[in-house]
């Protein structure tokens, strides 16, 4: 009872000091007139107010932090920027306690010894890493060109990322369930069938459309592509089995459908209709290659690994886990589809610079660093044996510091006044 207190209060430590950064991150962002957060709070929730809703929603309808802020706002004296602070101190403390969730389960599943300090300690490392910035090459900021998985200034990719990785393992349950009968569950139980896991799945992919389609517009593809890789697999090994597979994608697009009709809904609202895109000429467009990322960096592939320089390395590290296992495959084939998008859409009508569809690719960036994280746990306590692999290990460990010093380093920055 006394370890399972104190494992109670090293997360919960590590939780406050998320609650602290993140709140006054968050007006410090307010008092940046041209910040995300100004323009979410300033100009979107007043659309979304009175008789105006539905103009308001068109311009804006992935709304469920909006929502959140203004429902804090009406129901209580908590004043509308503080609402903001506060409904942004949640969805990051539900994005580190998912966290904090999957990595539990994972030591659980394969018996790990990981004390509540290393799985604490992972998820608040997710919970702020930064890509790596050096003063001399895209000095504009220390996010644009890189990117990251952790803008702490945009509210909505905060709202939509506890959702993603829930998403996430309720498909790797399915998933596994799907390609191995006698998997019982690893994040969610599935020994008597996918038909829960399912639901949860549904309804997870849905919200996540609410709070921002962006993951979804990665996720429903590449979970498509394993899927049918795999339907092609047991078409050209004709034994038999290729039939029952196609009907388990059926079942899988099923469960996609919610957020699918959402999805094709906000598409309409936003390009058709006059929400943000309409009536001026703008739409979507196919660009050059990478034509949109090139606007934000010198060199988009040195951008890449200054970005995902731990996640890469874990690939280098354990390449047979993200191709063969579904977890590793999902963030693989999820990063991959994620860097597609940014590479060849974006918006016309002179708002190509707006670069909407680098969210997708931060989401994808975001599968690919948790399931590098959950599977270095794993190697830490399980491949630990030659030199050549407590090396890599060692290695590992100091680049994941490195991202965590440069998180640090953004978080002083984005709590000196403006």
């Amino acid at each position: 009872m006394t370890q399972k207190k104190n494992n109670t209060a090293i997360v919960a430590v590590f939780s406050a000091l998320l609650v602290f950064i993140t709140y006054f991150i968050s007006l410090n962002e307010l008092r940046n007139g041209v910040s995300d957060f100004s323009g979410h709070v300033y100009t979107y929730i007043p659309l979304l107010k009175g008789s105006q809703g539905v103009d308001g929603w068109m311009a804006v309808p992935y709304f469920m932090w909006h929502l959140c802020v203004m429902a804090l706002n009406r129901f209580t004296p908590i004043p509308l920027e503080a609402s903001a602070a506060f409904v942004s101190c949640f969805f990051a403390v539900f994005g580190f306690y998912v966290l904090y969730w999957m990595f539990d389960k994972v030591a659980t599943y394969y018996e790990l010894e990981c004390g509540a300090v290393q799985k604490g300690f992972f998820a608040f490392a997710l919970s702020i890493v930064q890509p790596l910035f050096m003063y001399w090459f895209d000095t504009t900021s220390q996010y644009l060109g890189q990117f990251s998985i952790n803008p702490m200034h945009n509210p909505t990719h905060m709202c939509v990322k506890p959702f993603s990785l829930l998403c996430l393992c309720f498909a790797y349950d399915i998933l596994e369930r799907i390609h191995n009968p006698e998997h019982k569950g690893m994040f969610v139980d599935v020994s008597k069938g996918i038909r829960r896991a399912s639901i949860l799945l549904a309804v997870t992919l849905l919200l996540s459309c609410m709070a921002k389609p962006t993951f979804a517009e990665v996720f429903i593809p590449a979970i498509g592509l394993i899927m049918l890789y795999e339907w092609l697999k047991r078409l050209i090994a004709k034994d038999g089995s290729a039939k029952e597979y196609f009907r388990k994608c059926l079942n899988m697009l099923l469960i996609s459908m919610p957020a699918l009709a959402y999805i094709l809904l906000q598409f309409l609202a936003y390009f058709i209709w006059g929400g943000s895109y309409g009536g001026d000429g703008a739409g979507l467009v196919i660009t050059e290659w990478m034509l949109v990322w090139r606007m934000y960096t010198e060199n988009v592939v040195v951008s890449m690994l200054l970005g995902m320089g731990f996640p890469f390395f874990l690939v280098l590290l354990n390449g047979t886990y993200f191709v063969k296992d579904n977890l590793g495959r999902i963030a693989l084939v999820g990063y991959i589809v994620g860097v597609l998008e940014c590479a060849f859409l974006g918006e016309g009508g002179g708002k190509i610079t707006h670069g909407d569809f680098l969210w997708p690719m931060m989401s994808g960036m975001t599968l690919l660093w948790v399931v590098a994280a959950l599977r270095f746990m794993v190697l830490e306590e399980r491949q630990n044996k030659t030199k050549v692999q407590q090396v890599c290990n060692h290695a590992a460990w100091w680049i994941l510091l490195l991202y965590v010093l440069f998180g640090v380093i953004y978080i002083y920055n984005g709590l000196q006044m403006p």
